[in-house]
This record gives C-alpha cells, sequence and structure tokens, in this order.
C-alpha cells in the first residue's frame, strides 16, 4: 500500500487483487472447508491487528470488503467508514448484517466492533448464510441490536465454527 497526503487530497493505492473478493468465492463455493476459513480468518485478524495497533477500526468488514491477490493472500480493503479510534465512536455505519449491537443501538463502541464483524464473516463461510440473511436490511439490524438468537443451526457448521458458537 501507498498513501500520499497533499493539497487536502490523501491518495491511496492498493495492489491489484486478482483473485476477485470474498463474496465472490462464497458465491462459487457456497462456504468453505474448515481449513480454508481458518487460513483465510488467520489473515484478516492479523490485518485488524495492524489497523487496531494504528488507531483504526474499519467499521464496515464483510466479504466484499476482503480482497484475494493472485496467490491467495487476503487483503482487506474499502476503508471509506473506517476511522481514527481516538476517542470513543459513536456514529452507525456499515453494512446491517455485520453491525455489531452496539453499532447497531448507536451507543459508544470501539475495536470489539470489527471483531464482531469478523464472527460475522466466519459463520457466513461456514455456512454460506449470512446473519440473519432472510431478513431485510433495517429488519437485520433490529435483530442484531435486540441480541436476538442467532440463527445458527449446529449440524450445519465445521468443526471450527462449531467451536467458536459455543466457546464464543
Amino acid at each position: 500500500m501507498y498513501y500520499s497526503a497533499n493539497d487536502n487530497m490523501f491518495n491511496i493505492l492498493l495492489e491489484y487483487c486478482s483473485g476477485g473478493c470474498l463474496s465472490q468465492v462464497l458465491k462459487q463455493a457456497k462456504k468453505l472447508s474448515a481449513i480454508e476459513v481458518s487460513r483465510i480468518m488467520s489473515e484478516i485478524l492479523a490485518g485488524l491487528v495492524y489497523l487496531h495497533e494504528h488507531s483504526v477500526i474499519h467499521r464496515d468488514l464483510k466479504p466484499a470488503n476482503v480482497l484475494i491477490t493472485e496467490t491467495g493472500t487476503v487483503r482487506i480493503a474499502d476503508f471509506g467508514c473506517s476511522t481514527q479510534a481516538i476517542e470513543i465512536v459513536r456514529s452507525t455505519v456499515g453494512t446491517p448484517w455485520y453491525l455489531a449491537p452496539e453499532v447497531a443501538r448507536a451507543e459508544p463502541y470501539s475495536y470489539p466492533a470489527d471483531i464482531w464483524s469478523v464472527g460475522c464473516i466466519v459463520l457466513e463461510l461456514c455456512t454460506g448464510e449470512r446473519l440473519f440473511g432472510h431478513l431485510n436490511a433495517m429488519a437485520a439490524m433490529l435483530q442484531i441490536a435486540q441480541e436476538a438468537p442467532l440463527p445458527i443451526h449446529h449440524e450445519e457448521l465445521h468443526p471450527v465454527c462449531l467451536f467458536l458458537s459455543v466457546h464464543g
């Protein structure tokens, strides 16, 4: 990644990711193996560690914002909703199905909101279905805000996802 700032303009250049985005992979594969989920998630989490160490909250982590290089390496993209975590954040931004409950309720939040989104991605990779994907955006956000029971069918989960859902 390269960036420059001059004349009130900020430019970011990212590498070309010919593998497309994770949502495209999901459309083709429906759900991924536990090994593939583990590999992808470890790379996403490494990226989040870097962002959080630099006081950045992404705020819109979802499969469409995870790019894949030609070699299969994962890159987090689309920082349009990201913010500097200098103080507690209160604005509700992001994609409804991936919002943490505190974000959906317009309560103060910080880095853990990104971790919730990661959990949503894990479930989607394991099941092939988005969390509350059967609902429209507003209804999904309301279910998340009310911390409704997650519609998870344990028999559909890979062992790694089952472990996370039980111990998470």
